[in-house]
């Protein structure tokens, strides 16, 4: 095999309503596995993997644990719903790394105190999130890493990460963070150049994230997956994010 070698197809709708599949390369998932340095994950975490292997976090869930030598706990459904049962699992399982889509961190942030205090490190990703539950989880547990992920599916899981440790009440909203590694971003505008600081533009991907594109659609493939005008040779994902 090689790096180029396809490792999956993943649907996804997006905000049209119409599924897409997305292929996904080994070299894609290997940079997500790899940017770890932020995280100084080690053989003795445990990851929970909770998410349905049609949703592109069980990548980050089991890869990442297993080609670092860590250990995964899997959880049932009924667990995520029922946050009693949740956070007896991560304590008899001794859970150190848990993925929380933004909705499910909300609910737990509200509903659930001392539901993380196996925890050392927590991301939370998939819509906007909200800064007041940021804070109050910072407080509950300071020694918590609270990270803000975001990524489109097409760039393999996670695009860019932020931690949240120092994040403070006067921000104006939960920053989405830096690139991983061997990614870049552009925000562009209509014309594609670069926007000034402050102006809004489409946030576009380029990097070892970047996927092959869609299945059996290549033109949607050519419109979305672009030529990188600002580096030679790489290709760019160009995500309608603003």
């Amino acid at each position: 095999g090689s790096p180029s070698d396809l490792i999956y197809c993943i649907y996804t709708s997006g905000s049209t309503g119409r599924p897409k599949g997305v292929l996904i390369e080994h070299r894609n998932v290997v940079n997500l596995t790899i940017d770890s340095s932020r995280f100084s994950f080690s053989m003795q975490d445990v990851f929970l993997h909770h998410s349905s292997f049609s949703f592109d976090a069980s990548t980050f869930e089991l890869w990442t644990p297993l080609l670092k030598g860590a250990r995964v706990a899997i959880a049932r459904v009924t667990q995520l719903f029922d946050l009693s049962e949740l956070r007896s699992l991560l304590v008899e399982k001794g859970v150190t790394v848990v993925f929380l889509t933004t909705s499910l961190f909300s609910a737990a942030i509200e509903e659930a105190p001392r539901v993380f205090s196996t925890l050392r490190c927590l991301i939370a990703g998939g819509d906007r999130i909200s800064q007041k539950q940021c804070l109050h989880c910072l407080k509950d547990y300071p020694k918590l890493q609270l990270v803000n992920a975001y990524g489109p599916t097409e760039n393999t899981t996670f695009t860019t990460l932020c931690d949240l440790t120092n994040l403070g009440s006067s921000s104006v909203a939960v920053p989405i963070g830096c690139p991983i590694s061997n990614t870049k971003t552009y925000v562009l505008d209509r014309l594609g150049f670069l926007c000034p600081i402050g102006v809004p533009g489409e946030l576009c991907i380029s990097g070892n994230q970047v996927g092959r594109g869609y299945l059996n659609n290549s033109e949607l493939t050519s419109r979305k997956f672009v030529p990188d005008p600002f580096s030679s040779g790489e290709r760019m994902y160009r995500s309608g994010d603003l």
